[in-house]
């Protein structure tokens, strides 16, 4: 069953793959990893336009992924670095460093939320 959809042409300023998409718990922000950067887009917006665009990796950003509450959300890039933003103000909250690529990320639920990251 379909119960809805959602088109949005990401490529309409940025001319970089997609490496991997994201949708908050709440379904309202859609996080679109393009190359060294994060896209934050609204939903349910008609404009393809982002609201805040993540820019703090110096590599391609292979995972994203939202917290279960939706404030919180964690990148990891082949450059190495996994990092922890706050959505609320757009900021890097915490940064933590591997000397491998990193493939995937999660964060779990609960007061500390703790990082899962995978590097194959």
């Amino acid at each position: 069953m379909v119960l809805g959809s959602v088109e949005r042409n990401l490529f309409a300023y940025y001319s970089k793959q997609v490496n991997r998409l994201a949708i908050s718990p709440d379904k309202r922000l859609l996080a679109a990893a393009i190359h060294k950067k994060v896209y934050i887009y609204e939903i349910t917006s008609t404009s393809s336009t982002p609201l805040t665009c993540l820019d703090a990796h110096t590599n391609n950003v292979t995972s994203v992924s939202f917290h279960s509450e939706g404030k919180w959300l964690v990148t990891g890039s082949e450059d190495g670095t996994i990092r922890i933003w706050d959505l609320r103000s757009t900021q890097v909250h915490r940064t933590e460093s591997s000397y491998l690529a990193i493939k995937r990320v999660a964060l779990s639920n609960g007061i500390y939320p703790k990082i899962f990251a995978h590097t194959n």
